[in-house]
């Protein structure tokens, strides 16, 4: 089933959505999401809510580091390269575009629904989002990278540590009693 929806896919590609495909899958490199998190967390630290930047960064490490010991323990093979739009040297399960997907911008909805208090702004921002993560998984069906099961293995791993983030998040103050030197430091840099 995974293979037929690939080859479906593939035949019925269209130059335009290929270029745009490819711009979308994109936003689930590193070289898009690192800067992107590195300037949310900054904004985040400006901000004084260390608790929140914290658990992007749980989010995004526990998701990349657990997505890539799966990809190695499972070694699933990616579809064949006649279908394929991009090459891909790394193992299909799970996806880690779909999983950073999730623990990115899954986690960054989160972020808008603690810190955006005006409900248009709010529900553009929790759209657009929503849109890019789904976007970014079937882009990568849709290029013949990853077969379905791939990400919809991507966006549980991603889920999983959103959620942790958003967990850590919202405990923080206790971690903070459990882990003293994080909290001195964190007052030290007037980040709490």
């Amino acid at each position: 089933m995974d293979l037929r929806i690939v080859e479906f896919l593939a035949g019925i590609r269209d130059a335009e959505l290929v270029a745009f495909f490819i711009l979308i899958t994109k936003l689930g490199n590193w070289e898009i999401v690192l800067p992107l998190s590195a300037l949310a967390s900054l904004l985040l630290i400006v901000k004084k809510r260390l608790d929140i930047a914290t658990g992007l960064g749980v989010s995004l490490t526990g998701s990349f580091l657990t997505a890539t010991v799966l990809q190695l323990l499972i070694a699933r093979a990616r579809p064949p390269e006649e279908l394929r739009i991009i090459i891909e040297n790394s193992y299909a399960f799970p996806s880690r575009h779909a999983t950073v997907a999730i623990a990115l911008y899954g986690f960054l909805i989160y972020v808008v629904l603690q810190l955006v208090s005006a409900r248009f702004a709010r529900n553009v921002l929790i759209t657009i989002l929503v849109a890019l993560i789904a976007l970014i998984g079937f882009s990568r069906i849709y290029l013949g990278v990853h077969y379905p099961v791939d990400v919809l293995g991507g966006y549980l791993v991603g889920l999983l540590f959103a959620l942790i983030g958003v967990s850590v998040s919202q405990n923080f103050d206790a971690i903070l009693a459990r882990v003293p030197i994080i909290g001195r430091l964190a007052r030290l840099f007037r980040l709490r």
